[in-house]
């Protein structure tokens, strides 16, 4: 279990140090779109293009700044990937607190331990799991239900125009 997790955790390190990298690059891809843009843009408008030509070179540049933020959300680039490792870090203490306390429990409690190469097998994957595509959107989705949970209980009233 202890070489299962560290394991897990080196893949997981490693796969937010890309996420970050790859953020960097497709934001800096974004912003020189945008000055391209801008650039070709000016020098159409000199050299007289019609407004068509200059509408079409700016529905490309727009077409891939579209793509990158497509990229980003569907591949859960977050304005912020430090928290959403902060997320899964604590998410993965908590885990590895609980499954350590199942291992060296000692009372009668069967359901509580974890016994067999199999139950530890289960724990494992849920702590693997945190720091999977869908492990992380899970956690997303319980920590701005907590805050929402959290608004309400402080009296803040929650609207929905749809409803």
């Amino acid at each position: 279990v202890g070489a299962g997790m560290t394991y897990s955790q080196l893949i997981c390190r490693d796969y937010f140090e890309r996420l970050a990298l790859t953020k960097s690059h497709r934001s800096y891809t974004r912003q020189e779109l945008n000055l391209t843009n801008g650039l070709v843009s000016s020098l159409l408008g000199l050299a007289s293009a019609s407004s068509g030509v200059v509408a079409g070179s700016s529905a490309l540049f727009s077409f891939g700044g579209a793509s990158i933020d497509a990229y980003d959300e569907a591949y859960l680039v977050s304005p912020n990937i430090a928290e959403l490792e902060r997320l899964v870090l604590v998410e993965q203490d908590r885990l590895e607190a609980e499954i350590y306390n199942k291992i060296n429990r000692t009372d009668g409690d069967y359901s509580q331990r974890i016994l067999s190469v199999h139950q530890a097998d289960r724990a494992l994957n849920q702590y693997i799991f945190k720091c999977t595509a869908n492990g992380i959107r899970n956690l997303v989705s319980q920590s701005l239900n907590e805050k929402a949970a959290g608004a309400n209980d402080a009296g803040v009233v929650e609207t929905n125009p749809s409803q």
